[in-house]
């Protein structure tokens, strides 16, 4: 088969690309900066050259695939504004080049994020079937690019992973480092429920929902079985480093502060927001916990690694990359 997918350079395309041409399949990856793709992958991933705004070119033409997956977007942006642009507009122009083309793909697949659903409001485990409600600019950015391929001429699949852990996420590297000194932060100083994922069997779930038959819009949670807390994270990564880690409880008023101060240092310098409003909820919300029961029970997929297994590989990752 052949696959488009963008965000190739990013941390789960990474390996999304990894396992499609080791499966062998043809690779094409829309790629803004050359330098980040890894030297296994030289060669091997079939370039396309741009950004994002490339799918507003009306004289753009795409290769013939049989597969899309759309991982790119933004965790972090200065405003709600940049969520917007780059996790809404950019689907929205990415369908309309699509629909430009004189083929159709046998699947389009987006990455949305279980920050679309929202925290838990009734019940433990969030389902599809549960009404939406995300509380901040990036889920309600990825809730609205999901509502657009129920209208799509080609099936179509959106995915919501938790927190994803793995070898080269550059999310949890600060964690790392800040227990490989011998403390960890505990936002609001209360314990939080947690779904997670470990990359691998993310990569796992998209290749297996590439290869759906079905001509259906298709909605799913992708997590691993276990519930965990932001606890259980530094002990495992703790234990991963053969460090110990003192605890610091951090006061939502503080946390407010710092997320107000990167906020207005974001805006005045021009520069990442490191740590935005979107942090700030996800942070000092209580549980965020999900199930994948649905895409077990139509592809018999389930998450293989737990926990500790999923820390252990990122610290290793960390390592052999140099950046711990």
């Amino acid at each position: 088969m052949r696959y488009f997918v963008t965000g190739c350079t990013g941390f789960i395309g990474i390996h999304l690309c990894r396992k499609l041409i080791a499966e062998g399949h043809e690779v094409f990856g829309l790629v803004r900066n050359p330098g980040k793709i890894p030297p296994d992958l030289l060669g091997r991933l079939k370039e396309i050259k741009g950004g994002l705004d490339v799918f507003e070119r009306i004289d753009l033409v795409l290769p013939e695939v049989d597969v899309v997956i759309h991982l790119a977007g933004v965790i972090t942006g200065r405003s709600s504004k940049d969520y917007e642009r780059m996790n809404y507009e950019s689907v929205v122009h990415l369908l309309a080049c699509l629909n430009r083309q004189h083929w159709k793909p046998k699947r389009f697949i987006l990455a949305s994020s279980l920050a679309a659903a929202g925290p838990n409001r009734n019940s433990l485990n969030l389902r599809e079937s549960d009404k939406a409600a995300p509380i901040e600019p990036y889920g309600l950015a990825k809730l609205r690019a999901e509502q657009l391929l129920k209208s799509q001429p080609f099936p179509t699949t959106a995915f919501r992973p938790p927190a994803v852990i793995g070898p080269g996420d550059p999310a949890m590297l600060t964690l790392f480092k800040m227990v490989n000194r011998g403390f960890a932060p505990l936002p609001s100083g209360k314990v939080q429920l947690l779904s997670y994922i470990y990359v691998g069997d993310l990569v796992e779930a998209i290749y297996i929902m590439s290869k759906e038959i079905s001509e259906e819009h298709k909605l799913y949670f992708t997590t691993a079985d276990d519930v965990i807390t932001n606890h259980d994270i530094i002990r495992e990564i703790a234990a991963s480093l053969e460090k110990k880690a003192l605890i610091v409880r951090i006061p939502k008023a503080l946390i407010w502060l710092i997320m107000v101060l990167s906020t207005a240092i974001s805006y005045v310098f021009r520069v990442p927001n490191f740590y935005d409003y979107r942090q700030y909820k996800q942070m000092t919300t209580s549980s965020f916990v999900c199930t994948s029961e649905l895409l077990t029970a139509e592809t018999g997929w389930k998450a293989k690694t737990g926990l500790a297994e999923a820390i252990r590989l990122s610290a290793l990752g960390y390592k052999e990359l140099k950046w711990l």
